[in-house]
């Protein structure tokens, strides 16, 4: 059953003690800037695993942690002050399901055995079992109702009810292919990292949809890449002197920024828009959210958490406003959104 956001926050605002304030944080940014969401129990020593999605239509987050009856997930929207704790039950590897929206309230999720499709505002979810020889490999949604999987060379499209299957591409003929990035061009180009035999990332291309022919190359070393949006990505490079680059790029309007961190955070987001970028570090029993200004390459502040170690999934708002994230220790587990104007 779905519950008022707000009345959450007051029948929780017990846990705020778990997190401490610090002379180090902006003076702008308050004990108030934290609101906890809910509290809850996960298999032993898995709160590290917890995973968190930003869903735009919905204007909320999904979650996904480890529960009594396997994967357990919810939802929740600041904006539209709606909460629902265990909304649905999945199986699967939690490190492996893809999630997208079909439309606004409603949810596809992707796991090494079905697919699902969730209503996020009441209890419930329609389940198909995959195919036989379906590959999950590679997973990555082209639009609402459709995605792509990779089998074998061939990179498949997939309708979500799983009713038919088509031939995107043969990767063999796309130099060095790793696996789907993002696309432009309102989905006319796919882009794709380029990785070597030694399983180095070197570099992005794209190809045109419909075609097999690789355009767009560009070299560059990266060590990962996260999709924040259509032609969004934010690159994360460790640099030989320990400092970690990171690197938001925009294909369609063609924005980039970047920032160099003194350390390599354990997790990062950064907003589709490029404005805000977020990074959580361990530190001693406890950990630290910083919040970056990447147009302006500097960190704006930074939030210490002294309760547990911080879940490395992190997600945010399209604008960079909310920032969602998860701490934990041992089998209890707290979810909670950073308000990040107070930075």
């Amino acid at each position: 059953m779905m519950k008022k956001f707000f009345s959450l926050i007051l029948a929780l605002s017990c846990l705020a003690f778990l997190f401490s304030c610090s002379e180090t944080r902006s003076a702008n940014s308050t004990n108030e800037a934290f609101s906890p969401l809910f509290r809850f129990t996960v298999k032993e020593g898995t709160s590290d695993e917890t995973r968190l999605f930003y869903l735009e239509e919905s204007e909320g987050f999904l979650y996904l942690h480890h529960g009594e009856e396997g994967l357990t997930g919810g939802f929740v929207s600041p904006k539209r002050s709606l909460s629902a704790e265990s909304l649905f039950h999945i199986s699967g590897d939690l490190s492996s399901v893809s999630v997208w929206e079909k439309e606004k309230d409603f949810a596809v999720l992707l796991s090494s055995e079905k697919l699902y499709i969730t209503k996020l505002n009441e209890k419930g979810i329609l389940e198909t079992p995959l195919p036989e020889g379906f590959s999950a490999d590679g997973v990555f949604p082209l639009d609402p109702l459709s995605f792509a999987a990779k089998k074998d060379s061939l990179l498949l499209v997939h309708p979500i009810d799983l009713k038919e299957t088509y031939v995107l591409a043969d990767t063999s003929l796309l130099t060095d292919f790793s696996h789907l990035i993002t696309t432009s061009g309102e989905g006319k180009f796919l882009w794709y990292a380029k990785q070597d035999e030694g399983g180095n990332y070197t570099g992005i291309a794209a190809f045109e949809y419909g075609k097999n022919i690789p355009l767009g190359e560009e070299k560059f070393s990266f060590d990962s890449v996260l999709s924040l949006g259509d032609g969004a990505l934010l690159f994360t490079r460790k640099l030989q002197d320990g400092k970690s680059l990171y690197t938001y790029r925009n294909l369609n309007t063609k924005e980039a920024y970047s920032y160099t961190s003194s350390i390599l955070f354990e997790g990062v987001i950064a907003s589709e828009t490029g404005e805000i970028l977020c990074g959580s570090e361990t530190v001693d029993q406890g950990g630290k959210i910083h919040v970056i200004d990447l147009k302006k390459g500097r960190e704006k502040g930074s939030y210490p958490v002294e309760y547990g170690k911080i879940a490395p999934s992190l997600a945010v708002d399209k604008k960079g406003e909310t920032l969602l994230f998860a701490v934990g220790q041992g089998s209890d587990e707290i979810l909670g959104t950073l308000d990040l104007k107070r930075f």
